[in-house]
């Protein structure tokens, strides 16, 4: 299947990756300069944040010694740029095959302790190697390159000459929150980092609004970008912690700006069996909207394989709450996809087999080596008797 976001940021990013290295290039840094600098930070993202109900984006300032498959270094960024080689996807990978579950960092564990009581779950359970929330989190760093002060960068360059690559980095948009923003659509932006003044940093967007502070000494600064986008900006974890203001209370802090903002950050609740009978007009129509709107970006896709596609992620929903959907409900739900409807391709409840079209999805994800899809799939899907659809 094609990785549509995948595709959006290689279009998007491309031409302003080419830029900034054509102005490292003309800056005639020494090779000994360029090793000094760490490599370029581009966005990360899990492989089901494009399909998530709830798009979540964690953001820092720059991370520290950042380097990819491609190598540890502008230098070599630079190098594999002349050569043809530079991959745009190479800080996705690594976000992906390492990730906050490796790292476990303070960084990454402030805001899994606020989705972990968003979603009723502990912090660990959010940073679960290729869990379903980990999968659905997308990462962004205001700085592409890091700054002079920062540990990663070696003594053998000079201040002057890191804010001109910095510059090249801002003038190419490969810092800036309105580039990652068009991109990712994100609904919600936790940004942990700001100094202490007010001042709105250099690379947020002209759409962007400051609307309330939160907590004692304005601990979380909530904006809006565009109208779409809520940013909740925070000091930096580091800051966070010297100040022992604990991990618990941002994110008490956290879901109360959520809450007063009527955000839905799940189509159910905790430990929900949901049953089409039992379901009311509001909870029926988000899960309709939901698939609908997942179908209408595969146009392309053949019948079978997109409702296939859609079982998966409803299934990865459902595996966000620990929650399960009996498969008549399922397939109702698929029945209300436009292109089924115009096409004549409906499931029955009765007759063509609900159960029968979690087992083939589920059968499909298992022979594609897709692991974790697969065990959402067979915990998210039951029969009328409680039992597993998949068996």
């Amino acid at each position: 299947m094609v990785d549509i976001l995948a595709e959006l940021v290689k279009k998007v990013y491309a031409g302003k990756v080419a830029m900034f290295f054509e102005k490292v290039k003309a800056l005639n840094l020494t090779d000994v300069e360029l090793a000094a600098v760490p490599s370029l930070f581009l966005p990360g993202w899990g492989e089901r944040y494009s399909s998530s109900c709830f798009k979540v984006a964690i953001a820092g300032k720059e991370t520290w010694d950042w380097g990819t498959d491609i190598g540890d270094s502008l230098k070599c960024d630079l190098e594999a740029h002349e050569n043809g080689r530079y991959d745009i996807m190479a800080s996705c990978r690594r976000f992906r095959d390492e990730g906050p579950a490796k790292w476990y960092n303070t960084f990454w564990q402030y805001p899994a302790t606020a989705l972990g009581k968003l979603f009723g779950c502990t912090r660990d359970e959010v940073l679960q190697k290729d869990g379903p929330l980990l999968r659905s989190i997308a990462w962004f760093n205001g700085h592409a390159i890091e700054t002079k002060d920062s540990k990663g960068v070696k003594d053998d360059i000079s201040e002057e000459k890191m804010r001109l690559i910095q510059d090249a980095a801002d003038e190419s948009g490969l810092s800036d929150f309105e580039t990652f923003t068009s991109v990712f659509r994100p609904n919600v932006i936790m940004y942990f980092y700001r100094n202490q003044s007010l001042v709105p940093d250099r690379n947020f967007p002209s759409d962007i609004e400051h609307t309330q502070d939160w907590g004692p000494h304005n601990l979380v600064k909530e904006l809006r970008i565009g109208g779409r986008t809520l940013m909740l900006q925070l000091p930096h974890t580091t800051y966070l912690a010297q100040k022992h203001i604990s991990q618990a209370y941002v994110a008490d802090l956290i879901c109360d700006v959520l809450k007063a903002r009527n955000i839905r950050v799940a189509l159910c609740d905790k430990d929900a069996a949901l049953d089409f009978y039992r379901m009311n007009a509001v909870e029926w129509m988000a899960w309709v909207e939901f698939v609908r709107n997942e179908s209408q970006k595969y146009p392309d896709m053949d019948n079978k394989t997109l409702a296939r596609h859609l079982i998966a992620v409803v299934a990865c929903e459902l595996a966000k709450c620990n929650a399960t959907m009996n498969a008549q409900t399922l397939v109702l739900i698929l029945n209300e996809v436009d292109r089924f409807r115009h096409d004549n391709w409906q499931y029955s409840p009765e007759c063509r087999g609900p159960c029968s079209s979690v087992r083939g999805a589920w059968n499909e994800y298992v022979n594609n080596g897709k692991n974790e899809e697969a065990e959402w799939i067979a915990r998210a899907f039951t029969k009328l008797n409680g039992c597993f659809a998949y068996e």
